[in-house]
């Protein structure tokens, strides 16, 4: 049965079989469609945002791994998504287009807030990038 996914969750969903590296399960959440964990054979699991373009595609767009993410930051990173979709366009070919930095603060269960900052193309120059770095390890403690 669906449910919406924690922390605990998704490591209980259940990997494939070793032998096929291709080979996945998936487990959906309930709140946001489309989001959702991957686990592979090799025991790597990733939260995924599966999706169908304007134009009838059917798209899937790795997050990031579950020991790198909590759920909820990648639940809303799926919501930012979702939105995407919804105006028409493909996340997928436009990550490549965008600059984003993400700086997590803290490590580990002391592990604080994703800051996302995200600018079309040729709005975030590497100068902005490394300056938002700084500022994010003089506010960390």
């Amino acid at each position: 049965m669906a449910s919406k996914l924690t922390d605990e969750s998704v490591l209980t969903v259940p990997i494939t079989p070793e032998g096929d590296p291709k080979a996945s399960n998936w487990a959906g959440d309930t709140e946001v469609g489309g989001f959702g964990v991957r686990a592979y054979g090799t025991g790597r699991r990733v939260y995924v945002f599966r999706f169908r373009t304007a134009q009838g595609r059917h798209r899937a767009m790795t997050i990031g791994a579950v020991s790198e993410w909590t759920t909820e930051e990648a639940r809303e990173w799926a919501r930012l998504m979702k939105l995407e979709v919804a105006k028409g366009r493909d996340p997928c070919s436009r990550r490549d287009d965008e600059a984003v930095v993400i700086v997590r603060t803290g490590s580990g269960s002391k592990r604080g807030t994703t800051r996302l900052y995200a600018k079309l193309p040729g709005h975030l120059t590497i100068n902005e990038i490394i300056v938002l770095l700084r500022k994010q390890e003089r506010a960390s403690p």
